[in-house]
């Protein structure tokens, strides 16, 4: 993997990385799989937190890159605080 001028990876590099790190845990050196993704969500101890925010449907949603979905209720505040002051 040569980095290309300036220092960075070309894009194919950068997918060859990132689907080696997802085909293999370190932790056990096995594959993983949509039951061990389904295991971790499972286990995930902020899952609960998922009902206070509004995910658009049908979106699988990846962006850590943001402030991230609307908390619940925060439409309807904002649009209540246009009306009423």
């Amino acid at each position: 993997m040569s980095p290309r001028p300036g220092g960075k990876r070309a894009p194919a590099d950068l997918a060859r990385v990132i689907m080696s790190s997802l085909e293999t845990d370190p932790a056990t050196m096995s594959t993983v799989d949509r039951g061990a993704c389904e295991r971790r969500d499972a286990e995930d101890p902020l899952a609960p937190y998922r009902d206070r925010f509004e995910f658009p449907s049908g979106v699988i949603y990846l962006d850590g890159n943001s402030l991230g979905p609307l908390p619940v209720g925060a439409a309807a505040a904002v649009v209540d605080a246009v009306q009423q002051q």
